[in-house]
């Protein structure tokens, strides 16, 4: 019987519609959409709909069949306003049933009278503030009855009080026109003082969001607007995106009287307690700056003390550390504004700080990888720069790495326009990258960068297996050289997270696992720099340990590495431990001098060991005689049982 009175009416409102918008048309069509929506029976529209018609529920274009207007419900309250100057409605529904409540806020849109355009936001519990009851309370107490004719608002006036309304949530400066006494509701909870004879909905309002897409339906007779809007940071866990929401005015004298701020939006509750991964981020990578920073300190200390002799390498990993140090305090700003945490929980202005310092990391870190490979590779030229294929495939890997940091950045500044959308999601019509398109281009810099992590770590092999040395002294000395094959694991680890990177929204959690492997990546990179130059510190130790032999050494360079001979193999002297000879000990002290020719004609050179190990070079010019260098090595051979070892 109801599905009947439904199309009924609808037959005979469309029979008599008028070319013009009129009142009572509208009025009409409201009562018929809420007929339809108490049955649960969308067809009861069908005399009023379009063949275009576009039905939306939470800003997404759905089946009217499967929609919320297919549900039969008991409507406990009903309110609705229309518009005769662009012939629109906005309705507004209360569900109190316990088991299934509801809010249901609908605009409709006609054309030649005809909907052409349904847009419903439904509310339910798990909402922003979804409180049915304590909604209907507050809102049934409020009269709607049409306002004078001489004490009624022109259209300009009614709309122009809810516009000022969120221009203030952008725009400290902005003049809302609060009425006294004014109810204002968040999504059912009522937010003024006990006390409603003198509560006012001044309360403060944040002024760095930005509200879009305001659509209206203004009532000059009822004093009335409802604006559909794009509201950010309802939803924290997709940022400052703004989410489908809807408010209805109440206007009187000008002055508003009732602002239901029902944020009609389908949020999600929040993903779970409001816990922060931050201190393991900042605690795993302090403790990798501690390792990876005194180590660059004591190369380059190395390189310094007794005189300088700083190479390209040194250089090129000194601008590594200076690139992630900036990437690594823009991280930890990121983190002092909410990072690591849900975006749920974060307050809009917090939130777009901490999305923009992440952003801002993201730069130097592609520089940092870069440079700290190419000062390896600048080290391995320096070992075996007589060989052209090698000096090429070195060579290649630096312009390889430079042209991946460019690549990086290119794609990262180009991600969004503008580019600011990328941590401040209010700008109304942005331009971004397809995410599938972002993605493969993340997965051909992993790729690259992957490829040259293992080319590095795998070249130093093609001269350690010639070393005359112990086997066990090349696997160290491999090990060592390797270190870039931790970097490539900490950058496939990251690799394989990229894919549900923003799936949930909850990017500031979802960034502490990529930032995490990112880190040990570019940590690790720098420290496999620099532990190599560092050679004759650890064989110190690792002798002390009995890991490495006792009665002979490589003579080392200052790039950290053994020199190459002519023959393309390393140089070697038959040199022993450097130890002062104690009195009363069974060891003797002998000195070796060892002449190799290393050097252009024109030049000799003259080393000598102290008893501390270090080296002092006195280069002299000597005339018809090739250049050679002179080590003066002391060699200390301990006897065992009253023999020489």
């Amino acid at each position: 019987m109801q599905l009947l009175r439904s199309l009924i009416a609808g037959v005979c409102l469309i029979s008599s519609a008028k070319a013009a918008c009129t009142r009572e048309f509208l009025v009409d069509a409201t009562n018929t959409y809420i007929a339809a929506q108490t049955a649960g029976n969308p067809a009861a529209l069908t005399a009023l709909t379009s063949e275009t018609l576009n039905y939306t529920e939470s800003d997404k274009t759905i089946d009217i069949k499967t929609g919320v207007l297919s549900q039969p419900m008991k409507i406990d309250y009903n309110v609705s306003i229309h518009d005769t100057t662009q012939c629109a409605t906005f309705t507004e529904l209360i569900v109190e049933n316990p088991a299934k409540p509801w809010v249901i806020g609908t605009r409709m849109v006609f054309t030649d009278s005809k909907v052409t355009l349904i847009e419903t936001i439904a509310t339910k519990p798990g909402d922003w503030l979804f409180n049915a009851t304590g909604y209907l309370h507050w809102v049934s107490q409020e009269k709607w009855d049409p306002i004078p004719a001489e004490k009624r608002g022109t259209r300009e006036v009614v709309k122009a009080a809810g516009d000022a309304y969120f221009d203030r949530f952008q725009n400290i400066n902005a003049t809302v026109p609060w009425g006294t006494p004014c109810t204002r509701l968040e999504g059912g909870a009522y937010t003024g003082q006990r006390n409603a004879s003198i509560n006012t909905c001044d309360l403060g309002l944040p002024s760095t969001l930005r509200v879009t897409n305001r659509r209206y339906v203004v009532d000059e007779t009822m004093g009335a607007v409802a604006i559909y809007v794009g509201f950010p940071g309802l939803d924290r866990t997709v940022g400052l995106k703004p989410m489908p929401d809807s408010h209805f005015f109440r206007v009187e004298g000008g002055k508003l009287r009732l602002t239901p701020t029902s944020t009609m939006s389908t949020i999600p509750g929040p993903p779970g307690p409001d816990i922060s991964r931050a201190p393991l981020l900042v605690g795993i990578t302090t403790l990798l700056h501690a390792i990876s920073l005194p180590l660059y300190g004591a190369r380059i200390w190395t390189r310094s003390v007794p005189t300088l002799r700083l190479g390209l390498d040194d250089y090129f990993i000194t601008a590594a550390v200076i690139f992630d140090m900036i990437n690594w305090i823009f991280m930890l700003m990121a983190i002092h504004h909410g990072a690591g945490r849900h975006n749920f929980y974060i307050a809009p202005d917090q939130l777009i700080l901490a999305e923009k310092y992440s952003f801002l990391s993201q730069p130097w870190f592609g520089w940092s990888l870069a440079f700290s490979k190419m000062s390896i590779a600048w080290m391995l030229i320096r070992i075996r720069r007589d060989s052209r294929p090698w000096v090429g495939v070195m060579s290649g890997i630096m312009v390889l790495s430079v042209g991946i940091a460019i690549c990086s950045n290119v794609f990262q500044l180009s991600m969004c326009e503008p580019i600011w959308f990328i941590w401040d999601h209010s700008h109304p019509n942005p331009v971004c990258m397809d995410p599938k398109k972002a993605q493969l281009s993340i997965y051909i810099n992993a790729g690259l960068t992957i490829a040259t992590d293992i080319i590095l770590s795998f070249a130093p092999i093609t001269f350690i297996v010639n070393i005359q040395r112990p086997l066990r002294e090349k696997i160290i000395l491999g090990l060592v050289m390797g270190m870039g094959m931790l970097a490539s694991a900490g950058s496939i680890a990251k690799t394989t997270k990229v894919h549900d990177y923003g799936v949930t929204g909850d990017t500031l959690m979802d960034m502490v696992g990529l930032t995490l492997w990112g880190e040990l990546e570019m940590q690790l990179a720098i420290i496999a720099s620099c532990i190599p130059t560092l050679k004759q510190v650890f064989e110190k130790y690792l002798r002390r340990l009995g890991i490495l032999s006792t009665t002979s050494r490589t003579h080392g360079s200052r790039s950290g590495y053994t020199k190459q001979s002519a023959t393309g193999f390393p140089n070697q002297l038959p040199m022993g431990p450097m130890r002062s000879v104690k009195k009363g000990s069974n060891a003797e002290t002998d000195s070796v001098e060892s002449e190799i020719p290393i050097m252009k004609p024109g030049v000799e050179t003259s080393v000598k060991r102290d008893e501390a190990g270090s080296s002092m070079e006195d280069i002299n010019v000597a005339r018809g005689l090739g250049i050679q260098r002179k080590v003066t090595v002391e060699v200390t051979r301990e006897r065992f049982g009253g023999k020489r070892a």
